[in-house]
């Protein structure tokens, strides 16, 4: 769960356990290290319910001072059977419910307060929060709404509702509500944030500056600040700075975005090593975000590292399905490994997110063939051969019928080849080709189209990056 703007849990939460215990006469306790001041004291008298109370509010303060949430409900929980009659630990227990995304029992317990007090703020505030954890983004913004009825100027509910309008790209009037929350309260460091964010949309970096350096100012600890900071020097071309924000978001609040844009800074200075263990880090931090999978699997690709890479693009299917650039990744590196159904399976797959992309019915029905499948690579050609214009790829269209009529011959496909004005499909035809005659038990033939489309140099296409180690497999086996 992303608490980064968790109205009560934290911050608010802390203020009203502070209260509490500041209404309950907390003192410091005499140090028991002490022996001279024990020899002083002969008898301690046991601490009154008040006193009691006021040190098992202290404890739960430092227990949820130091996130320790779970041992904070274990101690609160004690106190509430103590106290039933006391509505206002239901504030702290939602909070700290919140806090460990027990949700349901969370909304259990707010609604306990506000079925007594329907118009406390911070029951409303809290019961804002569960709606927004819990999804419900119109019930948030009836509770945030309620709110400003009762409090027009109530910062929180308004950055709330600001936050809202962004997140449903209504940006206008996501500034609208950041603007009136600063106007009464200059200092709110989320509203500068959040109006920082739209200053970034609009390419207004100097702006974003200006509201981020104001945010740092105010909360100097915030790990997040420095991130969203981050991104405006680099947009600046400010790199030393990015990179100084970026090691102090890590440092105060560590998350798989900030290794994730420290990770890609590395990659863009050509520190791969660096960038490789950022990723890393960030995939450890959040193993379901598939981002830093795509970068890192993007590294161990150049690196040679095939098989590392294809695992990491595996992974990036579980996690988003529609993410079929990955397909593409996987069909190449399992012909680079000569595993030639996974190939086929892959580029089939990817087949089914776009139809453009007329070379992967090319390198499907070839994996078919390189696998020994020969009629089945035929059916497949067959089959697909209508979805390619003939007139206005010609090279592809004869590409595919070689594989449907399996000839001896291909004397029209290098006429063809020879014709082409686009170096990228130039080179791409004679990988094809040379594919082709390896399948069919021509290898040298093969191989020197192979090495011609190798020599092409067009690096960036898969054609390349197959025909790399098509050769370096061949010349392995001689």
């Amino acid at each position: 769960m992303d608490k980064r703007h968790l109205l009560i849990s934290t911050g608010s939460l802390m203020v009203i356990l502070l209260t509490l215990a500041l209404a309950g006469c907390v003192t410091e306790p005499n140090s028991l290290n002490d022996s001279a001041s024990v020899a002083a004291i002969p008898t301690v008298a046991a601490p009154t319910p008040e006193e009691l109370l006021a040190l098992n509010l202290d404890a739960i303060y430092d227990y949820t001072s130091r996130r320790d949430y779970s041992a904070a409900l274990e101690r609160l929980s004690g106190v509430m059977s103590d106290y039933p009659e006391r509505t206002d630990f239901y504030l702290v227990k939602a909070s700290l419910l919140i806090s460990l995304d027990e949700l349901i029992q969370a909304r259990t317990a707010i609604d306990t307060l506000l079925t007594t007090e329907p118009d406390n703020l911070e029951a409303l505030l809290v019961k804002a929060e569960i709606e927004r954890f819990s999804g419900n983004r119109d019930a948030q913004k009836m509770v945030l709404e309620k709110v400003l009825q009762l409090d027009a100027d109530n910062a929180d509910a308004r950055y709330a509702l600001g936050t809202i309008h962004y997140t449903q790209r209504n940006y206008q009037q996501a500034e609208v509500n950041y603007l009136q929350v600063l106007r009464t309260n200059p200092d709110h460091v989320d509203a500068l944030v959040g109006l920082a964010r739209l200053q970034y949309r609009r390419r207004d970096f100097p702006d974003a500056l200006a509201s981020l350096n104001r945010a740092a100012e105010l909360a100097p600890a915030d790990g997040l600040v420095y991130l969203d900071r981050s991104r405006t020097f680099y947009q600046m071309g400010r790199l030393a700075e990015c990179e100084a924000d970026l090691d102090r978001s890590i440092e105060l609040q560590p998350s798989s975005w900030a290794w994730l844009e420290r990770g890609r800074l590395y990659m863009d200075s050509s520190r791969a090593d660096l960038a490789l263990a950022d990723f890393s880090q960030s995939i450890a931090t959040t193993p379901d975000f598939f981002l830093p999978y795509v970068y890192r699997a993007s590294i161990l690709e150049r690196a040679g590292q095939d098989e590392a890479a294809l695992a990491d693009y595996r992974t990036i299917t579980a996690i988003n399905t529609d993410y079929w650039y990955a397909w593409e990744a996987i069909g190449v590196l399992c012909f680079r490994l000569a595993d030639w159904s996974g190939a086929a399976q892959a580029f089939n797959q990817a087949l089914t997110f776009t139809t453009n992309r007329k070379e992967y019915y090319i390198a499907t029905a070839l994996a078919m063939l390189m696998n020994g499948q020969q009629r089945e690579a035929r059916d497949y050609a067959s089959r697909n051969l209508p979805r390619i214009d003939r007139s206005s790829e010609p090279l592809q269209w004869l590409l595919l019928r070689q594989v449907v009529d399996q000839s001896i011959s291909s004397a029209d496909l290098e006429q063809q080849i020879a014709r082409e004005t686009d170096l990228d499909d130039r080179a791409a035809g004679l990988f094809y080709l040379g594919q082709y005659w390896i399948a069919r038990g021509q290898a040298q033939l093969g191989l020197r189209y192979v090495q011609m489309a190798l020599d092409a140099d067009r690096q960036g296409t898969i054609e390349w990056r197959m025909a790399q180690a098509t050769v370096q497999r061949m010349a392995a086996t001689e």
